[in-house]
């Protein structure tokens, strides 16, 4: 006689779990999340909204992270698990998309230098209170430029160096010889908040110290570079996990909405290129949302 068994085997369903680390800060980039999975049958493929492929995945800015994960016998799971980031400190920095911030920085050879403002709001911004002061060579007195013009909502205003190259001037909204940093010169981005009138070119140019009127007056500092006060050395301020501030052009991250006086959080919120890169100057991406109806308008008008 013939004998025979039956087997009836039961998979259990793919249940997910995560393992979470939140952003550092505004924008940083530098949280990440790790899905471990059981039941169905492995091995396993996973495809996260933001097109990684990995049960781990990291540099995510805040925001909501995907998984789908199949098994060997298509069996589907998803879910969702959450990135966090800590709350604007506002001492020290304004609200999301309130004001200017400092978008792009390039360093490169000779006079290849050049900073990138950016508009998050909804609003022109006139430019004659905001002003940057560069500390050249950690020097205790900064140099003071003042930012001359407007920008648009959502867009972009380049100061740079008058004798850099021509796709840097092509870019560029104003040019000024006081934009001549190398790496180790930390920089302020700052807004007067006091209600009157200065014009730092007709003070320098009739001999006056603007300094004699800075130090009389509110200053709020929107963003900054570096740390006044302390020398990097030749090696520049380090950003991120593998740059520097020397030799390098520097593009914040999608996700920063405001700037920072903090430099230990804002050394994070940058992507590193590569020297006299130019490519992105003159325009930045950000998750600041504008009313695209609003920006048409003020395009067609400009």
């Amino acid at each position: 006689s013939e004998l025979s068994n039956v087997f009836e085997i039961t998979i259990a369903p793919i249940s997910l779990s995560f393992s979470v680390i939140d952003a550092s800060c505004n924008g940083a980039g530098d949280g990440s999340a790790g899905v471990n999975v059981s039941g169905g049958l492995p091995p396993y493929s996973y495809l996260w909204n933001n097109g990684q492929t990995n049960s781990n995945i990291e540099g995510l800015e805040a925001g909501d992270y995907t998984v789908t994960v199949t098994d060997s016998i298509n069996n589907i799971a998803f879910d969702t698990v959450v990135i966090n980031e800590p709350p604007l400190d506002t001492l020290y920095t304004s609200a999301k998309c309130s004001d200017l911030f400092i978008s792009e920085y390039l360093e490169g050879t000779t006079h290849n230098t050049a900073l990138e403002i950016y508009n998050p709001t909804d609003s022109i911004i006139i430019l004659n209170r905001y002003f940057l002061r560069m500390f050249t060579n950690g020097a205790p007195t900064p140099l003071i430029h003042q930012l001359i013009g407007l920008i648009y909502p959502g867009g972009t205003f380049v100061i740079a160096n008058p004798n850099a190259d021509l796709a840097i001037l092509t870019a560029s909204d104003q040019t000024s010889n006081k934009i001549n940093f190398n790496g180790d010169d930390p920089i302020q981005f700052v807004k007067v908040l006091n209600n009157i009138n200065i014009d730092i070119d007709s003070i320098e140019g009739h001999g006056g110290n603007p300094h004699d009127i800075f130090d009389t007056l509110q200053l709020d500092t929107l963003d900054q570079i570096g740390i006044p006060g302390i020398d990097p050395g030749n090696q520049g301020y380090s950003v991120g996990n593998s740059g520097t501030t020397k030799n390098s052009t520097l593009r914040r991250n999608t996700g920063v909405t405001s700037g920072t006086s903090d430099w230990n959080c804002g050394q994070k919120q940058w992507k590193v290129f590569g020297q006299d890169d130019a490519s992105g100057l003159g325009s930045h991406d950000n998750d600041c949302k504008l009313n695209d109806i609003v920006i048409a308008k003020f395009n067609s008008s400009s």
